[in-house]
């Protein structure tokens, strides 16, 4: 279902070495290309409208990878870190997640933390979800892994099911001017 948190859900990603030049011929390309790609366990939501896996409507999952929050915060400062000039500190951190709590950083939204309760175990921390990054696989695939791995999962309830998808709408509806609009 939309709004389901997959734990070490397999994917296919691309080696980030991957390059091409103008002067390969398609042939190479392809098998550059095939070479390429592996197999990946990331921790993911289910991106795609629960009416569509409902209804058998779609061949494919999208998923987008899903961080626990002092994970994202690791990556964060080791990017932080690579910038030149730009040291990483409590301060700029806190203002980083406050522009995501806000929805002013367009790839990324977050989720509450949610504790355990008496009749439901299951814990996870504030989770980041980077629109960046979206990924496909089968649904039969998933529907089985999921069954297989008898993971339990987390799912989001309306309305926040609702503003997970909302925020990659906006990720992927945005429209760049050439030219801004004056001020009148």
């Amino acid at each position: 279902m939309q709004g389901d948190l997959i734990e070490a859900c397999p994917v296919v990603v691309f080696s980030e070495a991957l390059t091409f030049d103008g002067g390969q011929d398609l042939q190479s390309m392809m098998t550059a290309l095939s070479g390429a790609a592996g197999l990946q366990s990331v921790r993911s939501i289910v991106m795609t409208q629960a009416c569509d896996l409902q209804q058998q409507k779609v061949r494919n999952v999208i998923l987008c990878p899903a961080y626990a929050l002092p994970d994202y915060r690791a990556a964060w400062t080791t990017r932080e870190q690579s910038n030149a000039g730009t040291q990483p500190n409590e301060k700029r951190w806190i203002k980083h997640v406050d522009e995501i709590k806000k929805g002013r950083i367009w790839n990324l939204t977050m989720l509450m933390k949610r504790e355990a309760s008496a009749n439901v175990g299951l814990t996870t921390l504030t989770t980041i979800v980077d629109f960046h990054e979206v990924f496909s696989v089968p649904t039969p695939f998933l529907r089985l892994w999921i069954q297989k791995t008898n993971q339990p999962r987390l799912r989001l309830r309306p309305p926040y099911r609702e503003h997970l998808s909302q925020g990659f709408a906006r990720f992927f509806m945005r429209v760049g001017l050439p030219v801004d609009i004056e001020e009148i």
